[in-house]
């Protein structure tokens, strides 16, 4: 390893997928950064993924892309550049699959379809996601710096960063929310009759069904799931509250954005730097609203692709694209036994320009040795970002992924690793939330400043000190978290 190793991030994503991050850090990276970043590497541990890099070439990643695109409007205009035609390519290469005829090419002409597909998937990561992901978290510390040089004062900075990282755009999970709610109010009061509502649920599934789809194994959001979230709003008391919320969200976005042109007058020598902050904002849900959507395009191909291998589809994405390319063309799979031992754990990382894949008694000894992690818990309490103000009291509950969802109710305090688009509907209910990841430009939040609920991210530790039925004071006005009672389980 080329130095000391530092976890980035945890989600749920599959072997397949971080092979994908792992090979661009490597390669894609040398074409648009002129630098491989050979630490990279994906560590699977009980249905977990974490993305791990030493920290020398982490900061080294972050320094190249703050010279390279956010010197100036030009430079950032040069970045968007690259992120539109790659997201361009990407989007219609995953078109094209959608529209293909797959069961009627031979595995030599899937195959080739597939490393097409890759290639176009790589840039994408790279440039759509990766760097996009790194400049996100990069601005609010480098927005801080420059105002700070321009000898604006302490408190007039905090009352400008939120307001030039507030969202301008709507997500479209937010969208269908909105809709979703007012069919359900119009059902209730009568104005909606079941044909109607039938043809309202099969459009819902057409706008905005492909949401989930981040990895292959993820149900998409069907008729059922539609007709269950306007049954359960139908059912629900507070519905004609929930719109007012929307409605008022709205109009505090139109006023931050009326508050956005005020600071772009008032201060000229840095609206280029405040419009590169903003566009950025608005890239979060973008690029991933744009990889979303291109994979609910090609998800035929993995299916097609596993009906073939004659393996399910849980089982095809512990592959690496390699070995998927290598079945295709060669028809050669690693073992049953491999694949399910890599549902428990594995390490994927490149060495000589091939992937490694560890997996079993390889993978723990590697992670003993290489990623012990050096997080200080302290029980009694802990402090993360200020992302949303407020201080309140509530009982905690996690959601270490989506299953976890409909456990929330409301009033309690959300705590997870990070939040994605599809925990909007359990995050307006929240008291406050809490995460182990993320800063000032993370969903969580940007959905918490929106809703106005207090949240503290980027904690490191919240979801292994804090249990479910704990009672937790949360401070976001000072960062902190005090537990005043731990649930004892009875």
């Amino acid at each position: 390893m080329n130095g000391e190793m530092i976890k980035i991030w945890t989600r749920d994503y599959n072997l397949n997928f971080m092979t994908t991050v792992v090979w661009c850090l490597n390669f894609d990276s040398l074409k648009f950064l002129k630098r491989s970043f050979k630490s990279a590497l994906a560590e699977g541990d009980s249905g977990k993924t974490s993305f791990w890099m030493a920290e020398n070439e982490q900061n080294s990643f972050n320094r190249i892309i703050t010279q390279s695109f956010l010197r100036n409007i030009k430079s950032f205009e040069k970045y968007l550049l690259f992120y539109e035609k790659s997201k361009e390519r990407f989007t219609d290469v995953s078109r094209k699959i959608n529209s293909t005829k797959l069961k009627k090419q031979y595995n030599h002409s899937l195959g080739k379809i597939y490393k097409n597909f890759e290639i176009n998937h790589c840039q994408f990561m790279l440039v759509g996601q990766w760097i996009a992901f790194n400049l996100i978290e990069i601005i609010p510390g480098f927005l801080r710096q420059k105002l700070l040089e321009e000898k604006i004062k302490l408190e007039q900075i905090n009352k400008i960063i939120p307001i030039v990282l507030f969202p301008s755009k709507d997500k479209a999970v937010s969208k269908m929310e909105e809709e979703i709610f007012k069919i359900a109010l119009d059902f209730k009061r009568g104005l909606l009759s079941d044909n109607k509502r039938g043809e309202a649920v099969k459009l819902l599934v057409k706008k905005y069904g492909w949401i989930p789809a981040i990895i292959p194994e993820i149900p998409l959001w069907d008729e059922k799931f539609f007709q269950n979230r306007i049954k359960d709003a139908t059912k629900d008391p507070n519905l004609e509250e929930a719109i007012q919320k929307i409605a008022d969200s709205k109009k505090e976005k139109q006023k931050m954005k009326n508050n956005f042109n005020n600071i772009l007058r008032q201060y000229p020598k840095l609206r280029e730097l405040f419009l590169i902050a903003q566009k950025l904002t608005d890239l979060k849900d973008e690029r991933d609203e744009a990889r979303r959507f291109a994979y609910f395009l090609v998800r035929p191909l993995y299916y097609e692709i596993a009906s073939r291998a004659k393996l399910k589809i849980d089982e095809l994405v512990i592959l690496s694209p390699t070995e998927i390319y290598n079945f295709l063309q060669k028809e050669k799979l690693p073992t049953l036994e491999e694949i399910n031992q890599r549902k428990k754990n594995f390490i994927v990382y490149v060495l000589n320009k091939k992937f490694k894949i560890y997996s079993g008694k390889q993978a723990a000894d590697f992670s003993k040795k290489y990623l012990i992690s050096k997080e200080k818990i302290e029980k009694e309490s802990f402090s993360g970002i200020i992302a949303s103000p407020g201080k309140v009291k509530g009982i905690v509950k996690t959601v270490l992924d989506k299953k976890d969802l409909y456990r929330v109710r409301e009033g309690e305090i959300l705590v997870a690793i990070t939040t994605h688009p599809d925990y909007l509907s359990v995050m307006k209910k929240a008291k406050a939330i809490i995460t182990d990841e993320g800063g000032l430009t993370s969903h969580a939040a940007i959905v918490s400043r929106e809703f106005k609920i207090p949240c503290i991210v980027g904690t490191k530790i919240a979801t292994k000190v804090l249990k479910d039925g704990d009672l937790v004071e949360v401070d976001a006005d000072k960062g902190v978290v005090k537990i005043i009672k731990k649930f004892n389980g009875s």
